[in-house]
């Protein structure tokens, strides 16, 4: 799987952007943050009221994919169509209690020169650290797609990984998949005018994937499947500024939370969701200096409404674009 990601994206960007003309942002021709070439940098850290021995590895790497899902959706949603082709470096540093991998990441994508409504593209991730006591490796790469209207914006992720961890003779292998789908459609003024300070909107984005598990330990093997459909259904207000050569863009969200299938989410463990109803709240801040470095930040807490747990996340990132 490995030469096969590793083969697709030589191909895919080979005859994709072999016309890209890199000189052009260097002769004066092409002004700086519109040659299509950017880098990134991320840190992104859960904690939550659970103890970490009620915590598991599916734990973990379903807030991981959600992570990387959501993160790529961000860069779609604030992306500039009018630059056809992109090419974005990014490292990610995660943590969530005893799972910390660095994740480095390239994303190819092309627009719709026609209309710049649109935007496809492939985006790889490869990732290594540590899962509790274990040594880990994970391949992760995604397809996507955008589409954005003036009052409207579609989301559309297929993905597809493999996970390795190992610790002397005990290894355990994963292969994840599945779709990602995020719909957002701003609320008209005349129903709510009297929000102005306001760009309101409302969202519902949905995960649904399958994680395979392949236990080895003292030769013996076992094989179990694990799937989740988790969806959000949610209202989001956004608001811009511009103070100078700064745009600033604030957004704030809530919304309701359900996990369908909490009976199969932990089949590895022989256990059941607990907290398959929970509501969310997240504030995020954007600044973006002539359209060439970017600095980022957002707070999320998912809160449980069947017990008294809870999840936050903090996200913090800076980009460059060339």
């Amino acid at each position: 799987m490995k030469k096969l990601l590793f083969i697709s994206s030589l191909l895919f960007s080979n005859l994709a952007f072999a016309d890209i003309d890199l000189s052009q942002s260097y002769s004066g021709d092409l002004m700086v943050g519109y040659s299509g070439i950017g880098a990134s940098g991320n840190y992104i850290r859960y904690s939550t009221n659970k103890r970490i021995e009620d915590l598991n590895f599916l734990d973990y790497k379903y807030s991981y994919i959600d992570s990387l899902n959501k993160q790529l959706v961000g860069i779609l949603e604030n992306d500039n169509k009018e630059i056809e082709k992109i090419i974005i470096l990014d490292y990610t540093k995660f943590k969530f209690e005893r799972y910390d991998p660095n994740v480095f990441s390239i994303l190819l994508g092309i627009s719709n020169s026609h209309d710049n409504k649109s935007r496809a593209g492939f985006k790889l991730n490869f990732g290594n650290g540590r899962l509790n006591d274990f040594k880990e490796r994970d391949y992760y790469g995604q397809l996507f797609y955008n589409l954005k209207y003036t009052t409207s914006e579609f989301n559309f992720i297929g993905f597809l990984g493999k996970s390795e961890i190992k610790k002397n003779e005990e290894k355990e292998k994963g292969l994840y998949y599945g779709i990602f789908g995020k719909y957002r459609k701003n609320i008209l003024d005349k129903y709510i005018g009297y929000f102005d300070y306001l760009e309101p909107s409302f969202f519902i984005d949905t995960t649904i994937q399958r994680y395979n598990t392949e236990n080895r330990k003292n030769n013996k093997k076992t094989k179990i499947n694990n799937s989740s459909i988790n969806s959000t259904l949610g209202l989001e207000g956004n608001k811009d500024f511009i103070i100078d050569d700064i745009s600033i863009k604030t957004s704030l969200k809530t919304g309701y939370n359900r996990e369908f299938l909490e009976k199969k989410k932990y089949k590895f463990f022989d256990k059941k969701e607990d907290s398959k109803d929970n509501i969310i709240g997240e504030l995020g801040v954007t600044l973006t200096y002539n359209d060439f470095i970017g600095f980022n930040t957002s707070y999320q807490i998912k809160k449980s409404l069947n017990t008294s747990d809870y999840i936050d996340k903090v996200e913090i990132g800076i980009k460059f674009k060339f």
